[in-house]
């Protein structure tokens, strides 16, 4: 499993444990926001205005009871 995967996983799983049913990350478009839509993430939104033409794009990912992966 590639690491960035495995951390994304280990922290669901943790943020599970914890009682947490949703998460929400945020990525800039100059960074991996392809990654977290891979994994079941749903874009929510953009925040526009970054320097260089780029975007903050707002995500949001329920959690089951049973992490599926």
């Amino acid at each position: 499993m590639v690491p960035d995967t495995c951390l994304l996983y280990t922290t669901e799983a943790e943020a599970q444990r914890r009682g947490c049913d949703r998460v929400t990350v945020s990525s800039f478009t100059f960074q991996a926001p392809d990654f977290d839509q891979r994994h079941g993430y749903v874009e929510t939104g953009r925040t526009l205005g970054i320097p260089g033409g780029h975007a903050d794009v707002h995500m949001f990912k329920p959690l089951a009871s049973g992490l599926t992966h």
